[in-house]
């Protein structure tokens, strides 16, 4: 992150997906989850292999540094940051990204959204 601390990712390639095949393009879903199960998001085939996945672990949580503190700002910055200057400058990825969650990741992905 632009403030030094390095967040997780689990990122979940859907089947078909040919890291050299730059014609085809895939959008991709985004989760932050401070929880230690990993996620529905984890999985393309749950999305019918169309999307690439992208989870993080919030800062201070699973292999994340940094202290977590859910309710602030840059945690949310996090999310936007990652969004903004890793997903979609892949070159997979044609510039859309939706956020999924429920509960606690679904809040996230609002706070997210705000940024």
């Amino acid at each position: 992150m632009s403030d030094g601390v390095r967040i997780a990712l689990a990122v979940g390639y859907p089947r078909g997906f040919d890291p050299n095949d730059r014609q085809r393009q895939w959008p991709a879903i985004f989760q932050t989850c401070g929880y230690p199960s990993v996620s529905v998001a984890a999985s393309p085939g749950n999305f019918g292999d169309r999307f690439v996945t992208v989870q993080a672990s919030i800062r201070g949580t699973g292999a994340s540094g940094g202290a977590l503190s859910p309710w602030r700002p840059r945690t949310w910055q996090d999310g936007y940051e990652i969004i903004e200057n890793w997903i979609v400058k892949q070159p997979w990825s044609p510039g859309n990204v939706g956020i999924l969650g429920y509960p606690w990741p679904g809040l996230m992905g609002f706070l997210t959204a705000t940024t």
